[in-house]
């Protein structure tokens, strides 16, 4: 079964610029491998912006008198991206797959009475492996100023308030979709799952997908629920990772489900810092390989879930923060090009 999928980031006005040129493809050199070239003529925009986002974002606030005390490193945007799996969109056929995004664009439109204006952009790329919409958008909240007065504002921060606030993203979407006549599931929630909210650029890459089974082929495997750990045993040991959509695993990966007293994250990191000792002790014909008995036998320190979800807390911070480093180092390098390009192109 294919998943309903839409995640948010938000977008510092520096972090906006990288994400116009990608979404507008207007870098001459992408990085992104997944991009073909030979079918970006296929992409189409439900709001096509006029200029850069940053030129729109100061064009609609001065325009729409949006109000809100902006600093260098404020949220001005969010970005949403929306997709599901290829195997859904190669069903319902590429009329559908327009008809998706363009309900899709909606749904946010009336999400929070947001309101079209407040929409910057809606690019929907077809040049890349898996189909998905990229909609950039101020987080614009109706309320009232000291005085009383009636004011639009901008603030990320009382747009998404609640910590529950994506879940319901999540929830309102699934149920809008599929009155719409789109047969797609809502996931798992991530108590359950013990899944990560992964970045957009993430999730782009852990949907893609290319080979299926067939009918017969489904009836001799076991098809795995979103949010199970993945580990290797042969070839590549004790490689891990979460999935998060229903797969089947070919003989050489098998499946791990927390259970009440574990976290699927913490499961993954430990394999991580015991991958090399175990791919060492690995026994080895034609190729390095070990078995069910050689994990069932492993004997892992379990901590207070209490503790576990403390350092997966910790670990998600840390790749955050590795996450922005990086960003940044790109940013710098879209700008040396950028100036090189203009002082010497």
């Amino acid at each position: 079964m294919s998943y309903a999928i839409i995640r948010n980031e938000k977008l510092t006005r520096a972090e906006s610029y990288g994400a116009y040129v990608h979404n507008d493809r207007k870098a001459k050199n992408h990085s992104n491998k997944d991009i073909d070239t030979t079918r970006t003529h296929l992409n189409f925009y439900c709001k096509e912006n006029e200029t850069t986002y940053i030129r729109e974002f100061d064009r609609m606030k001065k325009e729409y008198d949006l109000q809100g005390n902006l600093r260098k490193n404020s949220i001005i945007m969010c970005q949403m991206m929306i997709t599901s799996d290829n195997e859904f969109f190669k069903k319902i056929g590429l009329e559908e797959t327009k008809r998706y995004f363009r309900e899709s664009y909606k749904f946010v439109c009336n999400y929070k009475n947001l309101g079209e204006r407040n929409i910057i952009s809606a690019a929907v790329h077809l040049d890349e492996t898996t189909p998905h919409m990229h909609l950039t958008f101020i987080p614009v909240i109706h309320t009232k100023d000291e005085q009383g007065n009636t004011i639009d504002k901008i603030c990320a921060r009382d747009f998404w308030r609640g910590r529950d606030s994506y879940r319901k993203l999540q929830n309102d979407f699934h149920k809008y979709v599929t009155s719409k006549g789109f047969d797609l599931e809502r996931g798992l929630p991530v108590e359950e799952t013990g899944a990560k909210h992964y970045k957009i650029e993430d999730l782009k890459k852990i949907t893609n997908f290319e080979n299926t089974y067939s009918e017969l082929g489904l009836k001799q495997s076991k098809m795995w629920k979103s949010g199970t750990l993945c580990i290797t045993i042969a070839a590549n040991i004790a490689k891990t990772a979460i999935v998060t959509f229903d797969a089947c695993f070919p003989d050489s990966v098998v499946g791990f489900k927390a259970n009440n007293k574990t976290n699927n994250i913490f499961i993954h990191y430990w394999f991580s810092f015991f991958q090399a000792i175990l791919e060492a002790q690995a026994p080895e014909s034609a190729q390095k390989n070990i078995n069910l008995k050689i994990l069932s036998e492993l004997k892992i320190i379990v901590p207070p879930i209490e503790q576990q979800n403390e350092f997966v807390a910790f670990v998600e911070q840390t790749d955050k923060s590795k996450l922005e480093v990086q960003k940044s180092l790109e940013k710098l390098e879209l700008l040396k090009k950028a100036l090189m390009q203009k002082y010497f192109g």
